[in-house]
């Protein structure tokens, strides 16, 4: 089957399987006024962070009629990693809203899966108008990964067991400075690649009772790319001559927020950052370069 129409078969099941939860809960009706906060929360979180995108990704790139490009060989894969984690974190987060709007539970989590993936798509559709990109299968195909990871614990284990988080650190890329490329911090959240991580968490409760909020993170992240394919000879009189740019794989530890108990709300509060982001904890480091490096402390 085309990566087309099984994308559009996908889109068509997950319609049915929204009109199939529309079925009011008599027992335990939908919050509308919660309901309308979370509407217009949302709508003007996403019209503005879709304003910025444009601004950061669009704005300088001439536009072109919409087309597919092939881009899964870019970026060692990391920038596919971060689909997957928006689609992930953003379905999670809609879940939470619906769920306080008093929403069923099954119907919460098959909204928010969809939403969580339409939300991305939207991006792959921007890229596609524009001359320097262009929609990505894997990119889409990275967004229904993530927001599928969510929907399938969520119905399945009433949890999330494996947690989705990321994690950015700047360091050093081949011995130069992020810098070199990406001179502000919001562009280098965004398009230096090298300071991202992305981790699967896994909470080992189902397997030991002592100490339930603890976690077994297995991260990977990519160094030395400088480009999407392969680095330039040089940037600004720099040679990169000779530099390789290789994978990264990690073995960490990691906390489970859900599984602390506690009165505190403060603590509950100060603790939501790291269902999505991951704790620093020392960790083994696996690469084509170093083979095996310990870090004492690594996020």
């Amino acid at each position: 089957m085309k990566a087309k129409n099984l994308l559009l078969v996908l889109m068509i099941l997950v319609v049915q399987k929204i009109n199939a939860q529309q079925t009011i809960d008599t027992i335990n009706p939908i919050n509308k006024k919660r309901l309308a906060y979370v509407a217009v929360g949302g709508s003007v979180l996403y019209v503005s962070s879709m304003s910025a995108l444009w601004q950061i990704w669009f704005a300088t790139s001439p536009s072109s009629s919409f087309h597919f490009v092939n881009d899964n060989h870019h970026w060692l894969q990391v920038d596919k990693m971060g689909h997957a984690y928006s689609a992930y974190t953003i379905s999670r987060c809609l879940n939470q809203s619906f769920r306080w709007c008093d929403m069923s539970e099954k119907k919460a989590v098959v909204l928010s899966g969809a939403m969580g993936w339409l939300s991305t798509t939207t991006i792959d559709i921007l890229d596609g108008f524009s001359s320097k990109w262009g929609a990505s299968y894997g990119d889409i195909l990275a967004n229904t990964f993530g927001a599928g990871m969510f929907t399938a614990q969520a119905l399945g284990f009433k949890r999330q067991i494996v947690k989705f988080k990321w994690s950015y650190y700047e360091r050093p890329i081949a011995g130069h400075s992020p810098e070199l490329i990406w001179n502000d911090w919001k562009t280098r959240w965004f398009h230096n690649y090298n300071g991202h991580t992305y981790w699967f968490s896994i909470n080992t409760s189902p397997i030991q009772k002592k100490v339930k909020w603890l976690s077994i993170a297995f991260g990977y992240s990519g160094n030395n790319m400088f480009s999407e394919v392969e680095n330039p000879e040089s940037i600004d009189g720099n040679s990169l001559i000779g530099i390789r740019r290789y994978r990264q794989f990690y073995l960490s530890l990691d906390i489970d927020p859900a599984q602390i108990k506690t009165r505190s709300k403060l603590l509950k509060t100060l603790l939501i950052p790291f269902e999505f982001i991951k704790v620093p904890f020392p960790a083994l480091e696996y690469n084509g370069v170093d083979k095996l490096k310990l870090h004492g402390i690594f996020f």
